[in-house]
């Protein structure tokens, strides 16, 4: 409520008629007003950071939250992944942290189906896709997508996402 009411204060918005989320969160990236405060950016220059009404504030904002969160530009998001024994199964409910390095996943029984920089932190990720089990590991800005949503299928919904958007503008350039 505190930082609700500083950022009325600082943007101009009347407390008693702004609107949002059941938790709070407002504007297009659906920002908490302290997230809000600490990375609305004002990237259309007009004098004001508005994340309720200009999409190119609210992109770049979400981008500047990315950054301050340790997005690495061209960084690798997550790798396929493979279950190579029995006891991997313990991952199914890993936590969202990068403590592991992909070579300590790999010994684990959690290993990369593709070459990867060994000493990378990682997070072990196990969905259930439409031909059956999937195992991931989610990589530096995997883990920062988590920062602005802690859910891991928004994280890999985004990525998937991302990846269909990019073929789509490859395909429409040849």
């Amino acid at each position: 409520l505190k930082q609700f009411l500083i950022l009325s204060r600082e943007a101009g918005l009347n407390p008693a008629k702004a609107t949002g989320s059941y938790a709070g969160a407002i504007g297009f990236p659906q920002f908490i007003p302290s997230s809000y405060r600490n990375y609305a950016v004002d990237y259309n220059k007009d004098g004001r950071t508005d994340l309720i009404n200009s999409k190119e504030d609210s992109i770049a904002s979400v981008a500047n939250y990315f950054v301050k969160h340790g997005w690495q530009h061209n960084g690798p998001i997550v790798t396929p992944a493979r279950h190579t024994n029995q006891t991997a199964d313990m991952f199914n409910a890993h936590p969202l942290e990068l403590k592991l390095s992909v070579a300590e996943l790999a010994a684990k029984g959690f290993a990369s189906n593709v070459r990867v920089d060994p000493n990378q932190k990682a997070i072990p990720l196990t969905f259930e896709g439409a031909q059956g089990r999937e195992y991931w590991l989610g990589l530096n800005n995997f883990y920062v997508i988590t920062r602005y949503n802690h859910s891991p299928l928004y994280a890999m919904a985004v990525f998937q996402l991302s990846e269909e958007i990019k073929k789509a503008k490859q395909k429409q350039r040849t």
